[in-house]
């Protein structure tokens, strides 16, 4: 996922939705999995990395971030 971000980082910023698509394809876990409700400690921590990503490599804010992946809040 980071050699994929670093070549866009070159081009135009992903978004939102291309880098939790894109995290979800590399872990093997459909995006409907991390948009989910689960709490599943495994769906958890690619969820949260996806959210880490989009943070870093996107302008979307927390709240927006928290609201594309099912309303969470913290």
């Amino acid at each position: 996922v980071h050699r994929w971000l670093d070549h866009h980082q070159r081009q135009a910023a992903p978004s939102m939705v291309e880098i939790a698509k894109r995290v979800a394809r590399e872990t093997n876990y459909k995006l409907s999995d991390l948009r989910g409700d689960t709490r599943k400690s495994n769906i958890v921590r690619v969820r949260s990395l996806a959210m880490y990503l989009i943070r870093k490599w996107t302008s979307a804010s927390y709240h927006q971030i928290g609201d594309y992946f099912g309303n969470r809040d913290h």
